[in-house]
C-alpha cells in the first residue's frame, strides 16, 4: 500500500496463531467445550460429529444458533454461550496474567511491541496491523505500552 506521499506502508497480518505463543486458542482449541460439564449429551454428539469431520468451533456454533432442531432449545444455546464466554474470559485472564508477568523484564513481549509499534500509525509506525479475529492478546499489549 503507498500513502499520499508516495512511501510505501507496511501491513502487519495477524491469525490466530499470533496469540498461540502467549498460551491463546486456535479455533480448533475451542472444542475444550466438549469436556465441560455444562454440556448436555445431546450437544455434545453434535459438537463431537463437528470434531470428527474437521469442522471449525465457529461452524458448530453457528449450527446450534441457526438450528431449529429441539436439540438446541433456548435454555441449551445459552449454556452453550455461557461456556464459550468463560473460554474467552478464562483466555483474557491468561493474557493478563502472561504480559504483567513479561512486561517486568526486556522479553518476548518487548520484541512484539517493538515489531508491533513498526506497524501501528498510532504509534509513529508507517502501516496497519490487521487482525483476522479479535485478539485480545493484540489489545492486552496495546494496554501496557
Amino acid at each position: 500500500m503507498i500513502n499520499a506521499d508516495n512511501k510505501m506502508r507496511n501491513t502487519l497480518l495477524l491469525g490466530s496463531g499470533f496469540s498461540k505463543k502467549f498460551g491463546g486458542y486456535l479455533p480448533s482449541d475451542f472444542f475444550k467445550i466438549f469436556n465441560h460439564k455444562s454440556i448436555a449429551a445431546k450437544l455434545r454428539g453434535h459438537l463431537l460429529s463437528f470434531r470428527e469431520n474437521n469442522y471449525d468451533f465457529e461452524g458448530f456454533y453457528q449450527s446450534i444458533l441457526d438450528s431449529k432442531d429441539e436439540v438446541f432449545s433456548q435454555e441449551k444455546i445459552t449454556i452453550v454461550k455461557k461456556v464459550i464466554t468463560e473460554i474467552y474470559k478464562d483466555m483474557d485472564d491468561f493474557f493478563d496474567y502472561k504480559i504483567r508477568s513479561f512486561s517486568s523484564s526486556f522479553s518476548y513481549l518487548s520484541v512484539m511491541n517493538f515489531i508491533i509499534n513498526k506497524f501501528s500509525y498510532a504509534s509513529g509506525g508507517n502501516g496497519y496491523i490487521f487482525s483476522l479475529n479479535q485478539d485480545l492478546l493484540l489489545e492486552r499489549l496495546r494496554l501496557v505500552t
